[in-house]
C-alpha cells in the first residue's frame, strides 16, 4: 500500500484502490475506485469526479438496472444510505414527515 502525505493531486487520475492518504487535497481530479483498501485521514476535497471500475463498478451497475428495470423504490437507496452511515458512524438522517406536520 502506498502512503502519500500532504500532497495536492490537482489534475489527472487518482488511482486509490490501495492507497492511503494523509492531508491531502483533491481538485480537479476524477477518483478512481474499484472496491479495494484505500484511507484517508485530514484529507480535502473541492471538485472531483469519481470513477467506479471492477467489481464495485460491476455491482453499481446491477443496483442501477434493478432499480430502473423492476421498479424499486427509493427504501433501496434509504437502506444502502444507511447501511453506509452505520459504517461510517454517521447518524441516521432525519426521518421525513408527511406535509403539514412537524
Amino acid at each position: 500500500m502506498a502512503v502519500f502525505s500532504k500532497r495536492d493531486f490537482s489534475e489527472g487520475v487518482v488511482e486509490l484502490d490501495g492507497n492511503e492518504f494523509h492531508g491531502c487535497r483533491f481538485a480537479n481530479v476524477t477518483l478512481n475506485y474499484g472496491g479495494g483498501m484505500v484511507g484517508f485521514s485530514d484529507c480535502h476535497f473541492g471538485k472531483v469526479a469519481w470513477n467506479f471500475d471492477g467489481a464495485l463498478g460491476n455491482g453499481l451497475q446491477m443496483l442501477a438496472q434493478l432499480y430502473g428495470a423492476f421498479g424499486l423504490t427509493e427504501s433501496l437507496v434509504d437502506m444502502l444510505a444507511a447501511l453506509v452511515r452505520a459504517k461510517a458512524g454517521t447518524p441516521p438522517a432525519p426521518a421525513a414527515t408527511a406535509a403539514g406536520q412537524g
